[in-house]
């Protein structure tokens, strides 16, 4: 057997451990001390570093680019940042965005995740990451390649702030979630064309059964061509159907995304007399609610009225929830949240987008499919980060609904690592039942019965089957 001699092993481990230490200096040479952000000129507080370490720009550029890739564009350089934690530094989210504000950037929060922001200063555009915890404060920035495709908030020299909405809050998206406000009646159809469409006539899509809905409370729900018309007495709301969002049609002419879609929606039905905020003294456009009110009259109807606009943003859409009232008293009465930027009452007004079903509107098949990925990497020992390889979630959910009564479903999903995916399928036949707002379908699991909270969410020419059991829910399209 060959053997090392001491002086030989003692050579070896002398090297491999000059090598480690060489290796770690210069992973730690690449924790450069900073005290302003290059790329955005934000001053930081002491202690701060940015981190040029390889490994740690890959997994970086990893997670702004996931954000990016949902507004159609990518990320270039970027730049990460370690600050001390707050209660070291003081330096918290408000800092960061006064500063932002002072340095003439422009600020555009993420709806769907509170840690991301958008940045925009002249033709620049930039994406932030931005967390806090105990020990430290994560800052990051990405230069983006081309504008996302996003409502960018300026300053707006218009705004007129008399007294007194995506995280912000978020109005349920149409075609993600219905929220019932307990037991519903349906009234019938009135089969009047879109064409010749009254704003107060119900139409009805496609020879669908039900096209109106009224609700225990006193609110009554009516498909119409553009949107869903909710009435109480004099108090009407409109539920715009989805409409393209292109933050190019405003970006860079100084008006916000609260005042493109007031100009160029709503003013389409009525002539505004008065246009003014709600923004209870908030001075920056990234704070302020998307809400918009003043009084108008109704081209229709030629009758004054005061009304009142809140705006949602999901990627590539815009939603509007448009009031309409006698007068400001009755209007504020009504909807005291209106422009509350977490918890607008006006916004909410969206679950009453919900119509009953029958055995002959569900004819057919209905499919939804969600996935997700995430990228993960190795972090320890500092300076040694690698690749983790990729999680993915999917699952898929197919219902078949015959016209003599049977049903098949078909559910898919795999989960796990890339290249260790565990995976599942489960079918499940029957017989069903349709009775206005629920589905009744047997042998599904255990060859138990499973009765479906069921209805229809409207949508510009057509509907989405929502079903919900036991913690379950299903937001099919019809593909044939």
């Amino acid at each position: 057997m060959k053997t090392t001699s001491p002086t030989r092993s003692k050579a070896v481990v002398l090297l491999i451990v000059t090598v480690m230490l060489f290796a770690n200096a210069e992973a730690q040479k690449k924790l450069v001390p900073v005290t302003q952000s290059p790329l955005t000129g934000l001053s930081l507080p002491a202690g701060s570093k940015q981190d040029g370490r390889f490994l740690s720009e890959i997994a970086g550029k990893a997670l702004l680019e996931m954000e990016a890739k949902k507004v159609s564009t990518s990320v270039g350089s970027i730049e990460l940042l370690t600050l001390p934690a707050v209660s070291v530094s003081g330096f918290n989210a408000d800092s960061l965005a006064g500063q932002l504000s002072a340095l003439g950037w422009s600020i555009t929060p993420v709806e769907s995740d509170n840690k991301y922001a958008w940045l925009q200063k002249d033709s620049r555009h930039l994406i932030v990451y931005f967390s806090m915890d105990k020990k430290s404060t994560e800052l990051y920035f990405g230069e983006l390649t081309a504008a996302p495709a996003i409502v960018v908030n300026t300053n707006n020299s218009q705004v007129n702030q008399n007294t007194d909405v995506q995280q912000t809050v978020q109005q349920t998206d149409p075609q993600q979630q219905v929220q019932s406000t307990g037991n519903e009646n349906t009234i019938a159809v009135n089969n009047a064309q879109a064409a010749n469409q009254d704003i107060n006539t119900p139409v009805s899509q496609q020879g669908f059964t039900f096209s109106t809905t009224n609700f225990d409370d006193g609110w009554t729900s009516m498909i119409q061509e553009d949107w869903v018309l909710v009435s109480k007495g004099d108090i009407k709301v409109y539920l715009w159907y989805a409409l393209t969002y292109n933050a190019s049609d405003f970006s860079g002419t100084g008006l916000r995304g609260r005042d493109y879609y007031w100009d160029n929606h709503v003013t389409k039905y009525y002539n505004v007399l008065t246009k003014q905020y709600q923004d209870d003294g908030e001075v920056m456009g990234s704070f302020q609610p998307d809400y918009v009110e003043g009084w108008a009259t109704d081209k229709q109807t030629g009758e004054k009225r005061f009304i009142a606009m809140r705006l949602s943003i999901a990627p590539n859409t815009a939603y509007i929830t448009l009031a309409s009232a006698k007068d400001e008293a009755s209007l504020r009465q009504q909807f005291p949240k209106a422009n509350d930027k977490y918890s607008s009452d006006l916004s909410a007004m969206s679950r009453y987008n919900k119509f009953a079903v029958a055995v002959k509107d569900i004819l057919g098949r209905w499919e939804k499919g969600n996935s997700s990925a995430a990228h993960m990497y190795y972090v320890n020992p500092s300076g040694y980060e690698s690749y983790a390889g990729m999680t993915i979630a999917a699952t898929s959910a197919v219902f078949t609904f015959d016209n003599d009564g049977n049903y098949t479903s078909i559910h898919n999903g795999a989960t796990g690592s890339v290249g260790n995916l565990a995976t599942f399928q489960q079918n499940y036949k029957g017989k069903y039942t349709v009775d206005n707002w629920t589905i009744t379908a047997s042998n599904r699991w255990d060859n138990k019965t499973d009765n479906f909270d069921a209805s229809f969410l409207a949508v510009k020419g057509g509907r989405i089957l929502c079903l919900k059991s036991g913690g379950m829910e299903y937001n099919l399209l019809k593909v044939k």
